[in-house]
């Protein structure tokens, strides 16, 4: 199996296991962050499901060497409480850069088909089957997270009734829509761990350690991926 789709596979495993909060809790320096827009739209035929994400924070930034997308390559991933998440790795093929400003153009491979990032901007927009985030007959959902990860950082975006706007949120016709989403993660979820509602994550366990499960999940993933991998192996603790 491919390297990436193994990372995303074992990655998606631990959140299923841990949910969204334990998976943060893998990673070193992890920013929430305000988010502009998100809109979801499912449909009926999978190939046409898409989803744009913007984000105006100035936290956001890629000028480290740990953090530039066309040397570490960048993870995207959508969740929603207790409900699978979609995690898609793009290696630095696809990248090019220009005065600072990064951007990402996908082939048929995978769903993130364009991505602009820059200091205190990111756009996200994905498209296709395997956008694998149906909304038709799943939710309503409630909140919608968006997470932009490097090999350093992680930036996530909240998108819920305690911090934006939530304009459309329907089973039906498979649509989420909000905007205007504070930089407040939210104070607890149903399945998943409390975060402490401040710009640095510090995810806590309201359950028994999962990293067990996910230490044999990214046991899989050679380790000629990225040092993400092994970051996320070592950092696999709930903080204190």
């Amino acid at each position: 199996m491919h390297t990436s789709r193994r990372f995303a596979l074992a990655t998606a495993l631990c959140a299923l296991v841990a949910g969204p909060a334990a998976v943060r809790a893998g990673l070193e320096n992890g920013f929430v962050i305000t988010g502009k827009t998100l809109l979801i739209k499912d449909n009926a035929n999978a190939a046409k499901r898409t989803a744009v994400f913007v984000s105006k924070d100035a936290v956001i930034s890629f000028a480290a060497n740990g953090d530039r997308p066309t040397s570490v390559g960048m993870t995207v991933r959508f969740a929603s409480p207790c409900a699978t998440s979609s995690i898609f790795f793009l290696p630095t093929t696809g990248w090019s850069e220009k005065k600072g400003k990064f951007k990402y153009k996908g082939d048929r491979s995978g769903p993130v088909k364009r991505i602009v990032a820059r200091a205190g901007f990111v756009k996200v927009v994905a498209k296709g089957a395997q956008l694998d985030f149906p909304l038709i007959g799943t939710g309503p959902q409630g909140s919608v997270t968006v997470s932009v990860e490097s090999q350093e950082t992680t930036w996530t975006a909240f998108f819920g009734p305690h911090n934006s706007t939530i304009k459309k949120d329907d089973p039906v016709k498979g649509v989420f829509s909000a905007v205007d989403a504070t930089a407040t993660a939210p104070a607890s979820s149903s399945c998943a761990g409390a975060f402490v509602a401040d710009r640095r994550m510090r995810p806590l366990f309201p359950m028994p350690d999962p990293a067990a499960a996910c230490r044999i999940a990214l046991a899989s993933v050679p380790r000629t991926q990225p040092r993400l991998t092994a970051r996320f192996v070592a950092r696999f603790t709930p903080a204190t």
